[in-house]
């Protein structure tokens, strides 16, 4: 059986006062002013693009498809996208037979629109026939302004503000704070996890909850199969 020396058993009394004095002189109070919560916007964009055809045509011209092309490749990504396709034609022809080459028309625009990567969102098309021309008359310029499909793309789009550094930051300061980007990182986690940013408005109508679809969501969430989001200044971090 061993036998401590006096002078050793002073020092592990003392031991426990010094680390309690240390560890109190490294604690910071508790701030006395709130940081700015973060803020999770949903902002709603409309554009819009027009596309004209040769008579009695609906294949897209080259430079028409150039034009398109650079239209799609324009638009912000990150957020949620839906497309209405309206095919029109000019007043020459049978109402059933330009109904018919107006939906041709759209159709050869939505085909477009899938191949430039947008296959997963929604994309509705109408024809409208000779029934809405833009330009009134039968003279050329006229004539070709209403051969066309109107093409609106909406973009809605989920953005997580108010946060340290523009996003995230779950990094510790040593301080005796709270993480400060905790409450970004749930934000930006419900924002990636939702189906369409639109359902996180205030005010929007839900539906019944569905245990399936949250499943679903959470999966294509830890998969990285989730759109990315966009800071305040409409960057993808």
């Amino acid at each position: 059986m061993s036998i401590r020396s006096p002078a050793r058993l002073r020092s592990i009394a003392i031991l426990p006062c010094l680390l309690l004095a240390v560890g109190c002189a490294g604690l910071e109070p508790l701030p006395t002013v709130a940081p700015t919560p973060p803020r999770l916007d949903v902002a709603s964009q409309v554009l819009r693009h027009t596309v004209e055809f040769d008579t009695g045509s609906a294949a897209l011209r080259p430079g028409e498809q150039d034009r398109l092309g650079d239209f799609l490749a324009g638009l912000p990504r990150g957020g949620r996208f839906s497309f209405v396709v309206a095919g029109h034609a000019d007043e020459r022809g049978s109402l059933a037979a330009n109904e018919d080459l107006a939906a041709r028309r759209a159709a050869a625009v939505r085909s477009v629109i899938r191949r430039a990567g947008f296959g997963d969102s929604a994309v509705s098309t109408r024809s409208f026939g000779e029934l809405a021309p833009i330009a009134p008359g039968r003279s050329p310029a006229a004539l070709q302004r209403n051969r066309r499909v109107d093409l609106t793309a909406e973009v809605v789009v989920a953005r997580v503000g108010g946060c340290p550094h523009g996003g995230a930051d779950l990094t510790s300061t040593g301080a005796n704070h709270p993480l400060p980007g905790l409450g970004c990182a749930t934000l930006e986690n419900l924002a990636r996890m939702v189906d369409d940013p639109r359902h996180l408005i205030a005010g929007e109508p839900l539906g019944p909850a569905d245990a399936t679809r949250e499943a679903e969501a959470i999966v294509r969430y830890r998969t990285d199969k989730v759109k990315q989001l966009q800071d305040e200044a409409g960057v993808i971090p």
